[in-house]
């Protein structure tokens, strides 16, 4: 099989595995991209569904237009990011639930909304209904957001475990690739190239019987004879000029010049030892090769138009350059045609003479005087060259252009007449010294088409052999763009110093050593601190060792190169602040950290807002007791710790006695006045690690721990009903409150009931204390 093909199919059937491995890693980045993006809206749907229940809360209280008006934006949004374009295909049990109870809140809230803002006992009972209804369908809403959630972080790892396999199974695929196209290049190519090159490298000591013998049927195996035939060839011709050579030897040898003798097939025949003194060259091994072979593709292309010429019958004379032992050498060569006796050309006498000792000292004096013009005709700047008259003698092309002059014209200027009034009047005093020999230099300023101009002018004195002043130099640098830059810079400093001094962050600059070396007014408003004073002073005298502590590690990694974000709090001018602080490092090109960035936020109002949200979203704002949001994970957490401890655990579920005839009687704040206080009666009657918690309405429970039989929960809820039981005063009036309470027991050695189980068993109980008359209490 020919090499080309079998490299060619090889290199196909590469390039097609490595793109179906390329598919598979670029499949598995999508997937990544995909899970990530769910992930994120996952998590944003939860804290907006968190942020819809504060507000359910907050309209069941209240009922105010604006709840319910933030309530619908709120829910919509919720809706919108639940129909995103990356969520049309995802098909999670939790996002679908997710979905589903989301679209039947509105109907719910709606209908809440339509009921009629009056006292009559039917409207208030379909208003508790559908409140409590919305309250729970709302619950669900967030128990589903988070188990989207968790389900969206568990697929966002598997994918990145997929993205890391598929990454390592195309590395090692193009791997085995590389391998197996190296191990065929080896077996198919460099093994028979460096069979071949052995060969050739024995012709070149002069070893003409070496041969490849490649019986291989490729291109390698073609060359590899052609290269056979030739060596056998050389060897016949070898042996012929060998001959020739040696009848001429003696008298050629003595001669200081190149002498050789080239056939009509351009082949040396004879060449002398002069060879081997200037090309370093054995004259003995010439003999037999072609002269493109021995002088090689290039010095060989610049020598074939006179050789060609030569044969076909002109005297040629030419100079060339040879490179021997790494230095150059010139040749002027002669090539004269060699007629036989029939007028044929048969051959070329060739005689070369070395001339480098010559062609230096021309070489070097217009190398000399070319670097000269090419050095001042390509730096930024005018040069010229003045007598002690001021008379030009020499200008770059700066300077002609500038003054539209030829430059065979130079030497009719002075230096006057180059340049304007005003700005020969400030060299002149300048050329006085110089012409004195003192070498000085000053910096000009000029006005040119209405704009400033700026110059550096350097003056040098020429001097003659003996020391003695014959003119000067003159070189003029136009500095007009970066004095322009230095006045724009301090011009962007000022307005950035303005800027900064009046944001309300703390902005400063920390340098690799950790000294401030920039820092805003700010620091003066809010800590009392002049910046000015600050500047040079390391972090640690700056702030003392008690805050620089805390802030140390934060400042070495910044300082290694990381983006470093952290709080804290500090009091100052009487002013408690929390403050959210940035270390963004300072990075050259080299990926050097040169300082550190500070940037500092008070976030103290956001904290405040942040800890109010907890509180709404808890507690009960009437009673100040756990709202349902917390009861859950209160109850959850109880289960869980009378499972490890084996005790017991009670639940009460319980509520005022004919609660909607107090409010139709007394109005609604009396009910409050109530509420609140049948709250406190609760919590005295039980210990301070029960948990007392309101529902919804008149609705309350009670979790109690620790209990080793359903004697003790009895005891407490015969406690609470005869607390409940005592007269109460409201708006000066006594009146007696009674309750009925129900209560689930669960038995450490019995089946562990879920939250929903045991509230069930509670709320059945609470039905058989109606039923017995209210006023006491049942057990499960």
């Amino acid at each position: 099989m020919k090499l080309r093909s079998l490299l060619f199919s090889a290199s196909l059937a590469s390039v097609a595995v490595g793109l179906v491995a390329t598919l598979v890693a670029l499949s598995a980045v999508h997937e990544e991209n995909r899970t990530s993006v769910v992930r994120t809206q996952a998590q944003e749907a939860s804290h907006e569904v968190s942020g819809l229940l504060v507000l359910t809360q907050e309209y069941a209280r209240h009922a105010e237009p604006r709840a319910a008006e933030q309530w619908h934006q709120r829910q919509a949004a919720i809706a919108k990011l639940l129909s995103a374009r990356e969520l049309v295909l995802d098909e999670d049990p939790a996002l679908t639930e997710l979905r589903d109870v989301n679209q039947s809140l509105p109907e719910l809230f709606e209908a809440l909304e339509k009921i009629p803002q009056d006292d009559r006992p039917f409207n208030l009972r379909r208003k508790e209904v559908l409140m409590d209804q919305l309250l729970t369908s709302t619950q669900a809403t967030s128990d589903y957001a988070y188990q989207w959630f968790q389900s969206a972080t568990v697929n966002r790892r598997a994918a990145d475990k997929k993205f890391q396999y598929a990454a390592l199974t195309t590395l090692a695929t193009m791997l085995l690739i590389l391998l197996s196209l190296v191990s065929l290049v080896h077996r198919r190519v460099l093994r028979p190239l460096r069979r071949l090159d052995e060969a050739t490298a024995a012709m070149s000591r002069g070893d003409m019987t070496q041969r490849v013998a490649s019986q291989t049927q490729d291109e390698l195996g073609d060359l590899s004879r052609r290269f056979d035939t030739m060596t056998q060839t050389l060897e016949l011709n070898r042996q012929q000029l060998h001959d020739a050579a040696k009848r001429l030897r003696v008298i050629t040898d003595n001669i200081p010049s190149l002498i050789a003798y080239i056939d009509s097939d351009l082949r040396y025949q004879f060449t002398n030892a002069y060879f081997q003194q200037v090309l370093a060259m054995d004259p003995r091994k010439l003999v037999g090769k072609r002269v493109a072979d021995v002088m090689g593709p290039g010095d060989y292309a610049s020598l074939q138009p006179y050789l060609e010429a030569a044969l076909a019958g002109t005297h040629q004379q030419f100079e060339r350059v040879n490179i021997v032992r790494g230095k150059a050498v010139c040749l002027l060569t002669d090539y004269v045609p060699d007629r036989n006796e029939a007028g044929d050309i048969v051959g070329i006498f060739a005689t070369a003479k070395d001339i480098t000792e010559l062609k230096e000292i021309q070489r070097a004096y217009a190398q000399g005087e070319q670097r000269l013009r090419a050095i001042t005709n390509n730096i930024p700047a005018m040069v010229g060259h003045f007598d002690a008259e001021e008379r030009c003698l020499f200008a770059n092309d700066t300077v002609l252009k500038l003054q539209g002059i030829d430059a065979k014209d130079t030497t009719k200027h002075t230096l006057r007449s180059g340049l304007r009034d005003d700005s020969y009047a400030q060299h002149q005093p300048y050329v006085q010294r110089v012409l004195q020999g003192e070498i000085c230099g000053f910096e000009g300023h000029i006005q040119r088409n209405g704009q400033d101009v700026y110059f550096q002018a350097h003056l040098v004195p020429d001097r003659d052999t003996q020391g003695q002043v014959q003119g000067f130099y003159l070189m003029s640098f136009d500095v007009t763009k970066v004095r322009r830059a230095e006045q724009e810079r301090k011009r962007s400093e000022q307005r950035l110093r303005q800027i900064t001094d009046n944001l309300p962050v703390l902005i400063s600059y920390i340098d690799k050593d950790e000294r401030l070396q920039f820092a805003n007014k700010t620091y003066q408003t809010w800590l009392g601190v002049d910046p000015q004073a600050m500047l040079g002073r390391t972090i640690l005298e700056t702030v003392g060792p008690e805050l620089y502590a805390p802030r140390r590690p934060y400042l070495q990694r910044a300082l290694r190169g990381e983006n470093v974000r952290f709080e804290a709090e500090a009091d100052a001018l009487g002013i408690h602040r929390h403050l959210d602080t940035n270390y963004l490092p300072d990075i050259d090109a080299d990926g050097k950290v040169l300082g550190i960035y500070t940037l500092t936020t008070d976030v103290s109002e956001l904290k405040a807002y942040e800890r109010q949200l907890q509180a709404l979203a808890r507690f009960d704002d009437l009673t100040g007791l756990p709202n349902r949001l917390q009861f859950n994970e209160k109850m959850a957490e109880a289960l869980e710790r009378a499972q490890r401890s084996k005790d017991g655990l009670a639940l009460m579920f319980l509520d005022v006695d004919r609660f909607k005839a107090i409010n139709d009687t007394l109005g609604h704040a009396a009910g409050d006045a109530v509420l609140r206080e049948f709250a406190k009666r609760l919590q005295s009657s039980v210990r301070q690690i029960d948990v007392v918690a309101r529902l919804a309405g008149d609705e309350f429970v009670v979790i109690l721990e620790g209990l080793h039989s359903s004697a003790e929960a009895e005891a407490v809820a015969r406690k609470i009903v005869d607390a409940a039981a005592v007269p109460m005063d409201v708006d000066g009036q006594a009146l007696r409150v009674t309750t009925s309470v129900g209560v689930a027991f669960q038995d450490h050695a019995a089946p562990a009931l879920t939250v929903p189980q045991l509230l069930a068993r509670a709320d059945e109980a609470l039905y058989d204390a109606k039923a017995a008359g209210r006023n006491t209490f049942r057990m499960a």
